[in-house]
C-alpha cells in the first residue's frame, strides 16, 4: 500500500463519516418538516436548512474530488 492510498483511505473515511452526519441531520430536518412538534414550541423548519445541508454535502464531495486529482 502506497502512502497515498493509506492517507486517501483515511481521508475518505473521515469524509464518509461527515457525510453520514450531514445526512442524519437532513433526515431529522425532513422528519420535523413532516411532523412538526408544535407542543414544544418548535415550528416547521424553512427551506434554507435542507439547502444548507445539500451545500455542505457538495462541499465535502468537492474536497474528495480535489484530493483525488491532487494525487
Amino acid at each position: 500500500m502506497t502512502p497515498f492510498e493509506f492517507l486517501f483511505s483515511l481521508y475518505g473515511l473521515l469524509l464518509g463519516f461527515s457525510l453520514v452526519a450531514v445526512l442524519g441531520g437532513l433526515g431529522r430536518t425532513l422528519e420535523a418538516w413532516v411532523q412538526p412538534s408544535e407542543a414544544r414550541g418548535e415550528g416547521k423548519p424553512g427551506f434554507l436548512s435542507p439547502l444548507l445541508g445539500m451545500f455542505v454535502m457538495l462541499d465535502l464531495l468537492s474536497f474528495w474530488n480535489a484530493a483525488w486529482f491532487a494525487r
